[in-house]
């Protein structure tokens, strides 16, 4: 690993160089990857999303990539409100930011699954270690997108976790 930049108060940008070894795929693996590659944001058309994110610029990708989806997307930007918007609306997908405001991703999980909250929601976070992400999933998370996400990732939250009549 090696430090490529940093900046202050921007964050820092490192290299990894991993070496993946013999390539072996599972027989399933094969078969999503093809069904993935075909699948468009308008597959899901009239699907309910909930986006809790203080990020403006994160906000702004988000909206781009659903705004022609046909998806009823609303944001919250903290999670007080995010917990508030989530149980007055029956949502399809809830995109959970880790670190928010006033109460973090991981506390609006545990509270909203307390509650009974049967919707899935999906960690948005840059911290995606393989203990992090175990402890997300223990916190009650359905799935796990790391931040930077690709249009691809995205798709494939959609299509593990929405689901369709």
């Amino acid at each position: 690993m090696r430090l490529k930049n940093s900046q202050e108060n921007r964050g820092s940008t490192f290299v990894v160089t991993i070496d993946p070894g013999k390539p072996t795929a599972p027989v399933g693996t094969v078969e999503i990857e093809e069904q993935l590659a075909h699948l468009k944001f308008s597959d899901f058309d009239g699907s309910k999303i909930l986006s809790v994110e203080d990020n403006a610029d994160i906000r702004l990708i988000i909206n781009s990539l659903l705004e022609n989806a046909r998806c009823e997307v609303d944001f919250s930007c903290d999670g007080e409100d995010g917990f508030i918007k989530a149980t007055e609306k029956n949502y399809d997908l809830v995109l959970m930011d880790i670190q928010l405001p006033k109460m973090s991703g991981i506390e609006v999980t545990k509270k909203l699954r307390a509650a009974g909250y049967k919707a899935p929601i999906v960690a948005v976070t840059a911290h995606v270690l393989k203990s992090e992400h175990d402890r997300y999933l223990q916190s009650g998370f359905n799935d796990c997108l790391s931040k930077p996400f690709s249009t691809q990732s995205l798709l494939k939250v959609f299509h593990l976790n929405i689901k369709r009549i």
